[in-house]
């Protein structure tokens, strides 16, 4: 097979003709034309030649007298590259002067000293101070700490950016401007004064509207301080968290040096940016080149076997595979952009086989299977098919796959039959493009065709019950779902029909290591704003799946959004959603169908409050090519109060709501109500893992979260911070078919010293019947400047039990698990009552202790390991005379665990920190918990740990841990034999060189779970332990950015 290809430059031309025989080899040639165009420096410019730019133009204003410039763009500079030691120095120096001497000066100039943009993109226009005529600048952002705000703007619940101006006082001839300009310049409606235009005023908040830009992870966070007029803000700017927050400045600064290149004919309007990892691993078994599955982080049932790439309770990711990643943007003086997103690692070679009907053994019962392979682990994903006579299931397990050839196996069903599967030959794909989009932009609107996209893209409503793309954050999208035909099962004794459904079999767990969903999305999006009062957002797409053909749909989902303020304190807004299910197998008819609509407000009667409601209809039909279709419809309410003293707070959320920085007291409240009948099946939204508390928020925590997995030792940025997250830790009961009153309120009084935080929700179905009440207290004291205390109760009051039946979980469809030994009308609730003190008793010695009594072993623990002794069967139902089939889920070897009332147990944690180097620091940490099956997704499991961080230089760091832990041995438990309680000994090293900020050396020996972020068993503040044991396994990476 022959192929061309042509690459193509302001600076050279070149035509390369490449022969290969198999796919493999395409990674080379891409390789082969990165390095091309990294090599042109027409295409990019490295961090430290952005740094030595911006220092040019700084050294120019400072040699001109204009300091405040200077300084500015000194700032810039150490932002590109905090490694620059000129810009350093002079900020240094700059920083000494006076600052009164300063803006004096500068308040004398016509002119904001401000890097020009074009309008309708990140700046507004402004108005020159002395003549009135127009000019656009570009305005800088205040980046507000994690604990001042978080995201501003979208559904993550961040606050807006802060924008502070300047002491000096300007004047402003009226006349020159008229009143409008001078009144959008003072900020006042009436009577605007012709003077003190820009006095003191303190910090003043703006709204954020604009469509976020793709999230993009930044290496550091740096804080902006702006001198700005109103006028020149920028407008309407969303950041959904903290990396789009990055993104948004980070972009700003590059289009700043831009159009300072493109002025003097030195850059190119395309440019070129990406990554490459290099990485090889080795164990007793040999050299590993390539094996990682993201899959085996979650302490799900792969912990339960032993086959394939499972290692019983040391399963983990190896992460073992190299990389090349290229971003190429593009744009035009026209509006017009693009962008795309070339990646080439093992998820990018897939394959499949034929599509195949198989026939059981004993000939009654047949089922149509087509095998999936990813390179990524050289075997076939797993996955379970349903059988199309009696309704039966069976599981595909990891099949090898040798010389493009799976191998045959025999698999036993869910009903006792068996299918024999014959070997099939793989057809290899590949895929390299993960991103691919056009872009064209008006003042005001912006319109986006997205070919191929991650699933970011999709709309996120920000209406109070987020109709469009509501989920927790380790979630996937709703969007990405693939709806499923259900299928009528015609064999002897069965007769019934299967239901379709919206699956997320695949959306979930087709991803890669760093949890990167890897189902696409194939559409367009619309954004229009034609004023700050009104905004209109649509998006229609179309999910595809990693392994299904360009060319084929199964589903389309639309949503819109609709929001127009109406003065100073009435905001309206409207929701429309749609989605369309698809039966291929039937020439793509039409099979299913939802509608949900929405209409909210939003009112201020007075400063700090808000009175915000939303009420949503839908309608659902499923099966519709079938004679066994349905369909239901049905309502949602939404009502709530919110209240923060002196705030505006009608374009704010409750979680947006955050304290300033120089606030010496802040509160903050929230009574609510909603309804969601049992009828009301919003599409493109999932709210089944929103209304429970996470589990490590059910513990006291000292140490700072995300510490000890990403530290400044590490290449790569998470793609979530603790903004991202923290608004899902407690949950607020908000499901389909209850009815929920909640109140939150959280205080912080005695000059910030006292942080106090009530939550309570009741929880009814719709039709009256009580399900639960979850109420909770945090208090932290800080009594004395080094001793911080915390005080954490719980109470989770439960209906009595029903016999056979799990109190706590439920299944994917929300239907309550069985569980034999359940016994009828007991007391399942539970109660958690926690002390903590943390003391820091110098600089380089703190310590913390940890006392909680409890009997919670559900939600403390995600149900953990209880839970994941489970498997599956059938059940059929009737309804309007006609018998359907569906799927249940039932719980195991349940005699082990405690049975309800639940017994209480006492844990103690301690913790010691040492830091007697600068460099260096030590944490030793210890728990006790007389709850013997609590397991290593957090620190309650018994163990004792220590963990040692070293920086030798700058480049060069260390970090190693330790850790013996007991548990009672989950196999024993999961084959039904007598428990052991079990000893462990694991021991992780990692050493780290970085040849400059853009690179870095890593080597790694054993693992101790560093799962990444989005993963559902993850622990935040770092207590999991991953694996138990020492894992003989010597990893070696090389990582560059470009």
């Amino acid at each position: 097979m022959s192929k061309k290809f042509k690459i193509q430059n302001s600076k050279f031309k070149i035509n390369i003709n490449v022969k290969y025989q198999n796919l493999n080899q395409i990674f080379y040639y891409f390789v082969i034309c990165a390095l091309l165009f990294v090599t042109n420096p027409v295409t990019a410019f490295a961090q430290g030649a952005i740094g030595d730019y911006l220092c040019e133009i700084a050294e120019s204003y400072y040699l001109d007298g204009r300091y405040e410039d200077a300084l500015h763009e000194f700032n810039k500079a150490l932002l590109a590259d905090p490694e620059n030691v000129k810009a350093r120095k002079y900020v240094d120096k700059l920083n000494g002067e006076s600052k009164c001497a300063l803006k004096l000066k500068e308040a004398k100039e016509t002119k904001i000293k401000e890097s020009a943009l074009p309008a309708g993109r990140y700046g507004r226009q402004a108005f020159d101070l002395s003549s009135g005529e127009e000019t656009v600048y570009l305005s800088e952002i205040s980046i507000p700490s994690s604990e001042e705000s978080s995201a501003f703007g979208g559904t993550s619940g961040a606050d807006l950016p802060v924008i502070e101006e300047p002491d000096a006082t300007l004047s402003l001839k009226e006349e020159s401007l008229g009143k409008k300009k001078a009144a959008a310049l003072t900020g006042s409606r009436e009577g605007a004064p012709e003077e003190s235009v820009l006095a003191k005023t303190g910090p003043k908040r703006i709204e954020s509207q604009a469509s976020p830009k793709p999230k993009v992870i930044s290496e550091r966070k740096h804080t902006i301080k702006p001198i700005i007029l109103e006028e020149t803000r920028p407008r309407k700017l969303i950041a959904r968290n903290e990396a789009e927050k990055r993104k948004i400045i980070s972009s700003a600064l590059n289009d700043y040096i831009k159009e300072e290149k493109l002025k003097k004919g030195e850059a190119s309007p395309v440019e070129l940016s990406g990554e490459y990892q290099v990485a090889l691993g080795a164990t007793s078994e040999g050299f590993e080149w390539k094996r990682a599955n993201g899959n085996l982080n979650e302490r799900d049932y792969h912990i339960l076997s032993d086959a394939a790439l499972n290692n019983r309770e040391n399963t983990f990711d190896h992460r073992v595979f190299s990389r090349f990643r290229a971003n190429l943007d593009a744009q035009s003086d026209y509006g017009l952009s693009f962008h795309t997103n070339i990646t080439v690692d093992p998820w990018s070679f897939t394959g499949k086989t034929d599509k195949f009907t198989l026939r059981s053994a004993s000939g009654m019962d047949s089922a149509e299977i087509e095998l999936k392979y990813w390179s990524a682990t050289g075997r076939i994903f797993n996955e379970t098919f349903y059988t199309k006579n009696l309704g039966d299931s069976f599981a595909i397990p990891e099949i090898k796959v040798e010389d493009d050839m799976t191998s045959a196996l025999a698999q036993t069903t869910t009903f006792g039959g068996t299918f024999n599967i014959p070997s099939k030959k793989i057809h290899r794909e590949f895929q390299p493009v993960r991103e691919l989009w056009f872009d064209y932009a008006l003042d005001d609107a912006k319109l986006r065709v997205f070919p191929m996209a991650l699933s970011d893209q999709a709309l996120t409503s920000d209406d109070p019950l987020g109709l469009s793309n509501h989920h927790i954050y380790w979630e996937e999208s709703p969007w990405i779902l693939k709806w499923e035909p259900g299928h009528f099962n015609s064999g002897a004794g069965a007769r019934d029909f299967s239901l379709g459904k919206w699956s997320d079999s695949l959306a979930f767990s087709t991803r890669d290591s760093d949890m990167v969903r890897l189902t696409a999305l194939r559409g367009l999006s619309f954004d229009y704003q034609p004023t700050d009062e009104t905004s209109f957002k649509l998006t229609g797409a179309s999910p595809k799946g990693l392994w299904q053909e360009y060319n084929s749909f199964d589903n389309f989902p639309l949503a819109a959004r609709l929001k127009q303020g109406v003065g100073d304190k009435l905001t309206l807004g409207t929701t429309y959603t749609y989605r369309l299910g698809l039966n291929e197998d039937e020439n793509y008819e039409r099979d299913a169908v939802n509608y949900t609509w929405g209409l909210d407000s939003g009112y201020s009667p007075v400063p700090g409050t808000k009175i915000e409601s939303q009420v949503a209809a839908s309608l659902s039909k499923q099966d519709i090519s079938s004679s066994y279709s349905s369909n239901k419809r049905g309502m949602a309410y939404h009502l709530a109060l919110l209240g923060s003293p002196d705030r505006d707070l009608l374009g704010l959320n409750y979680n947006s709501i955050k304290p300033e920085e120089t606030d010496f007291s802040f509160f903050k409240g929230r009574l609510q109500f909603t309804h969601m009948g049992e009828g009301f099946d919003p599409a493109l939204a999932s709210y089944r893992e929103t209304r429970k508390d996470r589990f490590w928020s059910r513990h006291i925590h000292f140490r700072k979260p995300f510490a000890r997995f990403y530290s400044d030792t590490d290449y790569n940025e998470p793609s979530l911070s603790w903004d991202d997250i923290a608004p899902f830790a407690i949950g607020d009961g908000i499901d389909i078919g209850r009815n929920v009153f909640g109140l939150r309120l959280e205080a912080s009084t005695l000059d910030r010293k006292l942080d106090e935080l009530f939550d309570i929700r009741n929880v009814h179905k719709s039709n009256g019947k009580y399900l639960e009440n979850v109420a909770r207290s945090e208090t932290t004291y800080k009594p004395a400047e080094k001793l911080t205390t915390k005080v954490l109760a719980i109470y989770h009051d439960m209906h009595q039990t029903h016999a056979g039946k799990d109190p706590y979980l439920a299944d994917g469809s929300d239907r309550i698990v069985d569980n034999s030994i359940i016994p009828d009308d007991k007391n399942p609730s539970t109660k958690t009552f926690s002390l903590g003190a943390n003391y820091d008793f110098f600089d380089w010695v703190s310590a913390y202790s940890i006392w909680e009594y409890s009997n919670d072993i559900n939600a403390a623990y995600e149900a953990f390991p209880r839970g994941i002794l489970n498997s599956g069967s059938f059940e059929t139902f009737s309804e309007y005379g006609k018998t359907f089939r569906r799927q249940t889920t039932y719980l195991y070897n349940q005699y082990y665990f405690p049975l309800p009332p639940y017994p209480f147990n006492n844990a103690y944690k301690f913790g010691l920190t040492l830091r007697p180097a600068e460099k260096l620091e030590i944490f030793l940490d210890f728990t006790r918990n007389e709850y013997e099956y609590a397991g290593p997704i957090t620190d309650d499991i018994n163990h004792v740990g220590i963990e040692i961080a070293y920086a030798f230089s700058e480049k060069l760091k260390f970090f190693t841990k330790y850790a013996f832990s007991e548990m009672n041995d989950l196999i024993m438990m999961n084959v039904g034999e007598n428990v052991r309680y079990e000893n462990h000994h694991n021991f992780f090293f990692e050493g780290k060189y970085s040849f400059t900020s853009d690179d870095e050396l890593a080597f790694q020996f054993g693992e101790f779970g560093r799962s990444a972020i989005s993963a559902l068993t993850f622990d935040p503040f770092g207590g999991s332990l991953g694996i138990l044991d020492t894992q003989h396994i010597y990893r070696l990476y090389y990582r560059r950015k470009f």
